[in-house]
């Protein structure tokens, strides 16, 4: 009995050590790529003049939270005589819209955001009432460990030139400062608990906050180019995989002393 008892702490020790390496694989942490500002300004590089950001951010455990941000250049931005008109004009609609509104007036920056404390708060918020049959994704690639899954998507700058759209309000706003399409840089920032592992995707660059606990893919585009796919690929682990590995080591930790059993019964015969 007391052998029985210690076979089946050794296969529940495996089976643990088993799950903790798999939750360790799926979250390992990517490689970080930080952007470079400072207290004087913003430098968008590219010859741009301004950035348009707009956040996505899938909050472990916490919800939703996107935004629309938007960064002048130093040089621009130093040569604009009413830095204060030009602010508001990119944050007035987000105002009578319910958002919050961040603003750095020294620096040119504005920030307009909504959280959710749920998805279901922010489903609810876009006006799904769960009753939505959800388009079946199929896997593109499935092994024992894991299932992939690949999504494409155009991002909200693909309206960019649609009427009444808040990043069309912002991009005209841009126009009226006298900034062309060509001196605009669009970026989408996907923000996600997970690591590489799990989550990868086509993003320019990936940045992990120690601080936040989360990485952020960010695709940027330029106006001509605001309707181009990005793609995502998550990686999904096959519990029945990991399942089937604790078994055939608890199988073998059983077999063990049996066969050792069998081996001194023979030899006694």
């Amino acid at each position: 009995m007391d052998k029985a008892r210690k076979n089946i702490t050794v296969t529940l020790i495996i089976f643990a050590i088993i799950a903790t390496f798999a939750v360790a694989f799926f979250n390992a942490p990517c490689v970080a790529y930080a952007e470079t500002e400072d207290d004087s300004g913003f430098d968008i590089g590219n010859g741009c003049d301004v950035q348009i950001l707009y956040h996505y951010y899938i909050e472990y455990m916490s919800g939703v939270y996107f935004a629309y941000e938007v960064k002048f250049d130093r040089d621009f931005y130093s040569a604009v005589e009413d830095k204060k008109a030009l602010i508001v004009s990119v944050k007035d609609t987000f105002v009578k819209n319910g958002f919050s509104i961040d603003v750095d007036l020294d620096n040119g920056r504005m920030t307009a955001y909504l959280s959710y404390p749920t998805l279901t708060d922010y489903y609810i918020s876009q006006g799904y009432d769960g009753y939505e049959v959800s388009e079946k994704r199929d896997p593109t690639k499935k092994t024992l460990f894991y299932t992939e899954y690949t999504s494409s998507f155009q991002t909200v700058f693909a309206s960019i030139k649609t009427e009444g759209k808040f990043v069309n309000r912002i991009y005209k706003a841009c126009l009226d400062a006298g900034i062309s399409d060509e001196k605009m840089l669009l970026s989408y920032v996907y923000g996600t608990p997970y690591g590489k592992r799990t989550i990868t995707s086509s993003a320019n660059n990936v940045n992990y906050s120690a601080a936040d606990h989360m990485y952020y893919h960010r695709f940027d585009t330029t106006v001509a180019e605001c309707d181009k796919f990005i793609t995502i690929y998550q990686r999904v682990p096959n519990s029945s995989g990991w399942y089937m590995i604790a078994v055939i080591a608890g199988i073998v930790v059983l077999a063990v002393p049996l066969t050792v059993l069998l081996v001194r019964k023979k030899r006694r015969t």
